[in-house]
């Protein structure tokens, strides 16, 4: 449409110049006798260079007509093809969803028959044990039952046994953490008789003996037992300590060291072994008492 446009507008622009355009096409007429030629009119001129145009014009739509119905048909081509390859594709996707779906239907049918035949040789293996033992299904199944209580008792009084002997390994310390934590929270409520035991001296000489040269012999008591000893009163010897058995531990050694009257490091240490076994051998003995008397048994 363009190029009319163009053609037109050249056309317009001759005329005005003038005369027609070499551009022109020439219009073939028939041959006429020979005359002299008349002066055509400016009209006769204007009207021929009307039909050119219109001629012009039509041939131009004509072409334009035959693009459109090409470009229709390549739309319309493109467009079929395009649906016939998704088609095909849709049919090869359907046709592999078939498949797939025939072969998880083989699988199941397969699974199914070995799930049956397992159970077939299941059953058969039971007739057989049954068979070979002379028993019945129950009867087997309270043989194995009685055989696997059994073996829950061993190994329940296995364990049973071993955490007794764990608990038995861990219960000396335990106690006297839980007692040295009881006794700091509950520090404040102590008074001074239920934290220091006091001895009474009969000879003043025992407490440089005590105390032992350059306070040797004081402080391997107080590392040995664990506890303050106090000497400024006289008469009078004064252990501080929050732990209770330790304290005791420390009097009773003092009472033999002061009986024994060699007080040396070596001596000292001694004796606090042997009064720590007396002292835990008597609070067994008065614990176990005490349970029987309460009526509780199988403590550790």
């Amino acid at each position: 449409m363009f190029d009319v446009l163009k053609t037109l507008s050249g056309l317009v622009k001759n005329k005005k110049a003038g005369g027609i355009s070499h551009a022109t096409p020439q219009i073939k007429q028939q041959p006429q006798p020979l005359k002299p030629t008349p002066i055509q009119p400016k009209a006769a001129v204007i009207s021929v260079d009307n039909e050119v145009v219109v001629k012009i014009a039509e041939a131009k739509a004509r072409e334009l007509i035959v693009e459109a119905k090409d470009e229709v048909f390549k739309i319309r081509r493109d467009a079929e093809e395009e649906s016939r390859r998704k088609l095909i594709d849709l049919e090869r996707k359907e046709g592999a969803l078939e498949d797939r779906d025939l072969r998880l239907k083989n699988l199941e049918l397969q699974s199914d028959k070995k799930v049956a035949d397992v159970e077939k040789l299941k059953q058969e293996h039971i007739d057989k044990l049954e068979k070979v033992a002379h028993l019945t299904r129950d009867e087997a199944r309270a043989v194995i039952m009685d055989a696997m209580r059994d073996q829950l008792k061993e190994n329940l009084a296995r364990e049973v046994r071993e955490s007794a002997d764990r608990a038995k390994e861990e219960a000396d310390a335990k106690a006297k953490d839980i007692l040295v934590d009881a006794m700091r929270h509950g520090a404040t409520d102590y008074v001074a008789e239920y934290t220091v035991s006091v001895i009474k001296l009969t000879d003043e000489d025992m407490k440089g003996r005590i105390i032992g040269k350059e306070g040797r012999n004081i402080r391997a008591f107080e590392t040995a037992t664990g506890v303050d000893v106090d000497l400024d009163e006289e008469g009078v010897i004064r252990l501080s300590c929050f732990d209770p058995v330790r304290r005791e531990i420390a009097r009773v050694t003092l009472e033999r060291l002061l009986r024994d009257g060699r007080v040396q490091p070596g001596r000292i240490e001694e004796i606090v072994e042997q009064v720590q076994k007396e002292i835990e051998r008597i609070m067994f003995e008065e614990g176990q008492k005490l349970c029987h008397a309460v009526g509780v048994y199988n403590l550790p």
